[in-house]
């Protein structure tokens, strides 16, 4: 068997890191948001204490929002694979759609869809003595207003970029000077 060893490991994905880094900041951002989304998924949401009896803790896929969970560890995972192309140099997923509009509708759904798991925990919570929202449920809300603040942000660039290239002047190859838009006769 053939022994490697930890340096060449390490060389293996070291593309994945270089192409992250390229990728802008704001994309980083809602990679990194995304990907804290579905860690967040499995710590606690609610703790349930009857008034006789163990604490109940719920996380994502379990107790009465467990479809609720489950929707919202999904949309992170469709929002992390959107960057796959882009950290794995591949052409795999092409969308008609600019990935922009799609992350920005999978983070407002993902925070429509823990309001509503909020809402279902305090409803189900009425059964006992004390209900406490949890780490898990905040990091998520947290986290998917921090990627929809990014994705505006780099919907904002974006745009600016489109407008500043329309209205860039074309560049002349002799000179390197820009064009004129008409001449003088």
């Amino acid at each position: 068997m053939k022994h490697r060893s930890p340096a060449l490991k390490k060389q293996q994905f070291a593309f994945l890191a270089k192409n992250a880094r390229r990728l802008s900041f704001e994309d980083q951002v809602i990679l990194g948001t995304n990907a804290a989304t579905i860690i967040a998924c499995f710590f606690p949401w609610a703790s349930l204490e009857p008034l006789y009896g163990p604490t109940t803790f719920m996380n994502a896929f379990s107790g009465a929002s467990w479809l609720i969970g489950t929707l919202v560890f999904g949309l992170a995972i469709f929002s992390v694979s959107l960057f796959w192309d882009d950290l794995f140099e591949t052409q795999f997923f092409s969308f008609r759609v600019p990935r922009r509009t799609l992350l920005g509708a999978a983070s407002i759904q993902s925070l429509l869809l823990q309001l509503c798991a909020g809402s279902v925990l305090s409803t189900v919570g009425t059964d006992y003595s004390q209900v406490d929202f949890r780490f898990g449920i905040a990091a998520c809300l947290l986290l998917q207003i921090v990627a929809l603040v990014a994705v505006w942000l780099r919907t904002r660039a974006t745009k600016k970029e489109e407008v500043k290239q329309f209205f860039q002047l074309p560049i002349n190859e002799k000179s390197g000077e820009s064009a004129p838009n008409h001449q003088i006769k």
